[in-house]
């Protein structure tokens, strides 16, 4: 049994005029991701407070990495905050 896992992050948005790359910082360490992209990290099993940054808006999430997990990136139209979405199925991006 590994000790990893990955992360998949991805970035997808709509109905905006622009669309800021989206910050993501866990442990210390910052990954971009672009729109419309998706980025692996390669983590330890366990327990990550993350941060998510575009712009002027943050968004903080627990994230409990026990396995490979997909979370989707976005905005909210109705608040303008910053969605997070744990994917289970392909079919839910």
């Amino acid at each position: 049994m590994s000790d990893k896992a990955d992360l998949i992050i991805g970035y997808e948005a709509r109905y905006y005029m622009t669309f800021p790359d989206m910050h993501v910082f866990i442990k210390g360490k910052e990954f971009t991701v672009e729109i419309h992209k998706a980025i692996t990290i390669t983590m330890d099993k366990g327990e990550y407070d993350v941060l998510f940054k575009s712009s002027i808006r943050r968004k903080k999430y627990h994230l409990v990495l026990d396995g490979s997990k997909h979370l989707q990136l976005g905005w909210s139209r109705f608040w303008g905050t910053i969605t997070v979405k744990e994917v289970t199925s392909h079919f839910e991006i």
